[in-house]
């Protein structure tokens, strides 16, 4: 497995995650105010990984990218779609379409955090509706639904470890130090399908589409 990527999902197509949204409210207050947001989360990226090249299965979505954290060099933490690169900047939201080919580096000794988002690509009447009826075809669909019930699973199993046990794998809150100190893999893991190009099968430490969770201390939320 890979623990050089991790995620902690809130939505995926429309499912939310309850237990993940607890832990944080207020990004997830922020994520379900924006309009036509179909899957939120975290997008954590260590240092040295590649996500290889991949494409996202359908047009209906337009992603986004906020970031958060940064690591220097940014032009050695990239992102590829199509023939043109970019670097993220924190606080500063990158917008594309993922049909086209990407992918990602981080060649850099820090690590990278995203807040992840799908949105509803706008699209004039009666386009809208079949755009709608798609979404919630593949929100039915075994691509999301097997992801739940791996998700809802964990989520058991993470309630019967207790509160205390969950309090002392927790870090210590650390506003002064800025939002690097911020990030511990401390918290779930969902297992989906993966959909890049030399994927593994999934696991439980796994890399896109299959870890939900596992990467964010509810102090950074």
């Amino acid at each position: 497995s890979d623990s050089r990527w991790k995620t902690f999902f809130l939505y995926a197509y429309g499912f939310k995650a309850q237990g993940n949204c607890a832990r944080c409210p207020e990004t997830t207050r922020i994520v379900e105010s924006v309009p036509g947001m179909k899957t939120a989360f975290f997008s954590i990226l260590g240092p040295g990984k590649h996500i290889p090249a991949h494409r996202g299965p359908y047009k209906g979505v337009v992603r986004c990218h906020l970031g958060l954290v940064v690591p220097a060099p940014s032009e050695r933490c990239r992102i590829r779609v199509g023939e043109k690169f970019a670097s993220w900047r924190e606080g500063e939201v990158l917008l594309f379409d993922d049909t086209y080919d990407h992918e990602v580096w981080n060649d850099t000794a820090g690590v990278r955090v995203v807040l992840f988002l799908d949105v509803v690509r706008p699209l004039r009447f009666p386009a809208s509706l079949l755009n709608a009826g798609v979404l919630r075809l593949i929100a039915a669909s075994p691509y999301v639904q097997d992801g739940v019930e791996n998700y809802r699973r964990w989520e058991e199993k993470f309630e019967a470890m207790g509160g205390a046990e969950r309090q002392s794998a927790a870090p210590p809150r650390n506003r002064a130090s800025g939002a690097r100190s911020r990030v511990a893999a401390t918290s779930c893991s969902w297992t989906g399908r993966c959909s890049y190009p030399g994927a593994r099968a999934p696991s439980p430490e796994g890399g896109y589409c299959s870890s939900w969770g596992k990467s964010v201390s509810t102090s950074c939320c």
